[in-house]
């Protein structure tokens, strides 16, 4: 039970970042936006982990840093942002559902990454996954009339 209001606040976080993001992007620099954005979230974390439960956590030490440091780089800096500059191009729903497809892409280049060949529930799973994404977004991505629903949709697939 002391687990459902994290849960809530979570989700409540997360389905609103890119409705926020976008409403952001129409006012400031995408990747000055992201910055500002990460910081605060960032310096949250440190003050919840360090400051209100210390006992609990324990300062990185070695070769952590190394991890954080490739973690920030792929996931912060280069997916975040792209994600960022996408959203000047597409809506936020659109934005939001590319954002909820990269476990899909992920399983599929750890096959490939990994010479995992893909369980057929598996690849039955993202096959349909992939379907419905394309249903849901084949007519949003032609609603943006300076851009072609390919190019939308490279710059999307692209983010994941």
């Amino acid at each position: 039970m002391r687990q459902i209001l994290p849960g809530l606040l979570f989700a409540l976080l997360w389905a609103s970042a890119s409705v926020a993001t976008k409403v952001g992007v129409q006012f400031a620099d995408p990747l000055i936006l992201a910055n500002v954005r990460f910081l605060i979230a960032g310096s949250g974390m440190l003050v919840y982990a360090y400051a209100l439960r210390p006992a609990k956590v324990s300062i990185p030490q070695g070769v952590e840093w190394r991890h954080l440091l490739v973690f920030a780089l792929l996931n912060t800096t280069l997916y975040l942002g792209a994600f960022v500059l996408a959203l000047k191009q597409v809506s936020a729903g659109i934005g939001s559902l590319s954002t909820a497809t990269s476990p899909l892409f992920i399983t599929l280049l750890s096959a490939v990454w990994l010479r995992r060949p893909l369980r057929w529930p598996e690849g039955l799973g993202i096959g349909l996954a992939l379907a419905g994404v394309a249903l849901a977004t084949y007519p949003l991505l032609g609603a943006f009339q300076n851009y072609s629903p390919c190019k939308s949709a490279r710059i999307l697939f692209c983010n994941c």
